[in-house]
């Protein structure tokens, strides 16, 4: 598909109080669907000036250049049926869907009230691959499955293909990774008239039961009374810090790479222990609770533990040295740069520190792209990641490991990146999510006050891991990954027997 030509958008970033004046404005009006078909259109060509898939010639710019005509052409007929906020999000979130893209979505500025929630009286968790019945809700008194039964099929469909079908459209249709399928299944037998304002309710599941009998359910749907743990939980994330387990092993628990408040100060004192480590028997980052941010506070774990120069090296070894990130150039990304991360910058480093300085640099270089029409923007000047020269590294080094769960994405991924590429580094846990080769978010409001968008500006090139591909682990966690005591007694029992097996070889090679 060619790239056409397109019309350069004002100015996307307002103020609060404009926001709420066009709140104000969207609530007196009653043509929902004129404000869903003026937001669609927003988008649409906010990202025809801003995404870099517009101009890329990969096979992800192709695919994103696809879906972003016909998804709005989809998005506009959907708008014709809507009548109120509800569906109004709806056809939004349909589209930002779409793009299969963890970085590009549509957040709203309303939540869903307790009285908008509907339930069959049960609820459904993903297990290693299964539908399996996690919780009987209070105040329900009709025949419900037991604890632990697998739901087989729901109105003649597998409980994946309905979800398929009816939830992942209006929220990520990534079903092929485990944090998508999991987050995705208690829609299975919970519902929102507000979320998925069109879906019919589902009449019969067949399922089967702990002792392996086969049953079918009527399903009785009610008004949720009173809102499970389980339903919408946000993920657990453990504080960060280090934790000394005994006998020279250690747990450090990188939790979070978009700091703010306590986090900073806890990733500090993190990052000045480790140097402290390097003689330590085991040393395991456990990155549960991880969803993203800050890519080089990743980086600067790994250089605090294995010294300056280590890691990169070993990049450079694995493939790493030919990947390299372009921006693409436009008023929205210098926008981006000016308001948005020089604000969060400074609220991390101060107008003094390095990475105030660095998103100096960039504002500064994206202006002068911009100046001169250019459409590309190197992240750094030479091209690609500057390499730093370091023999291989002598001495020996901690028995490392990483423990993911299923929503470790975008920077978190990048700390898996650079983590597998040292030698000796053993995986551990559940799949990791997934990303595209698009990456950084900026933020644009919608004209009608009632959210934003947010979306990528750059592109990665020659990146060894691929378009929305997760990391599969080298063994697999199949109880609660949020156990934190049973987790860290599987780990020590996998890295032991490695250390014993590891032993085992030397003795023969002697």
């Amino acid at each position: 598909m060619g790239v056409l030509p397109c019309r350069r958008l004002g100015p996307v970033l307002v103020g609060a109080s404009l926001l709420a004046l066009a709140a104000s404005a969207v609530a007196a009006k009653t043509s929902w669907r004129k404000v869903t078909e003026t937001d669609l259109h927003f988008i649409h060509d906010t990202l025809r000036e801003a995404h870099p898939g517009y101009i890329d010639q990969s096979a992800a710019g192709e695919a994103f250049r696809a879906w972003l005509e016909t998804g709005l052409g989809d998005s506009l007929k959907l708008a014709q049926r809507v009548r109120s906020r509800g569906e109004f999000e709806a056809v939004l979130r349909f589209y930002g869907s779409g793009f299969r893209d963890g970085h590009l979505g549509v957040g709203t500025n309303a939540g869903v009230t307790q009285s908008a929630w509907w339930t069959t009286g049960w609820l459904v968790a993903w297990r290693n691959g299964e539908y399996v019945v996690s919780q009987h809700l209070p105040g329900n008194k009709a025949n419900l499955p037991p604890i632990g039964s697998r739901v087989l099929r729901c109105d003649g469909l597998t409980p994946a293909k309905r979800l398929e079908r009816e939830v992942a459209p209006f929220f990520d249709r990534r079903v092929e990774l485990e944090s998508v399928a999991s987050g995705e299944a208690q829609f299975l037998t919970l519902n929102s008239r507000t979320l998925l304002p069109w879906r019919k309710p589902t009449k019969h599941c067949v399922l089967a039961l702990p002792t392996n009998e086969i049953r079918s359910y009527r399903l009785q749907w009610r008004r949720l009374e009173a809102m499970a743990d389980e339903a919408g939980q946000s993920v657990k994330r453990p504080s960060m810090g280090v934790v000394d387990l005994g006998e020279g092993r250690f747990w450090v628990h990188a939790s979070n790479f978009w700091l703010k408040g306590k986090d900073i100060e806890d990733y500090q004192a993190m990052l000045a222990r480790l140097p402290g480590l390097r003689e330590a028997r085991l040393v395991v980052f456990d990155l549960r609770g991880n969803e993203g941010g800050d890519g080089g506070l990743g980086m600067a774990l790994l250089n605090a533990l294995l010294e300056p120069g280590y890691v990169q090296y070993y990049l450079d070894r694995s493939g790493y040295s030919r990947a390299y990130a372009e921006y693409r150039v436009s008023s929205i990304a210098l926008t981006v740069f000016a308001e948005q991360y020089l604000a969060r910058a400074k609220s991390l480093d101060g107008e003094s520190g390095d990475g105030y300085l660095e998103i100096v640099r960039q504002r500064d270089r994206m202006r002068d792209a911009l100046a001169q029409g250019k459409e590309w923007l190197i992240q750094w000047d030479n091209g690609a990641q500057p390499a730093r020269e370091s023999p291989e590294p002598l001495g020996s080094k901690p028995q490392l490991a990483i423990l993911t769960h299923s929503r470790c994405a975008s920077a978190c991924l990048d700390f898996v990146d650079y983590a597998k590429a040292l030698p000796g580094m053993v995986h551990l846990g559940r799949p990791t999510s997934a990303d595209t080769v698009f990456m950084e978010r900026g933020i644009a409001q919608l004209p009608s006050g009632l959210g934003s968008l947010y979306f990528p500006f750059k592109v990665w090139r020659n990146r060894p891991r691929g378009n929305n591909q997760p990391y599969l682990p080298d063994e697999l966690f199949s109880g609660d990954i949020d156990d934190t005591a049973a987790v860290q007694t599987w780990v020590l029992e996998q890295m032991a027997a490695r250390e014993g097996a590891a032993k085992a070889v030397a003795e023969t090679s002697r």
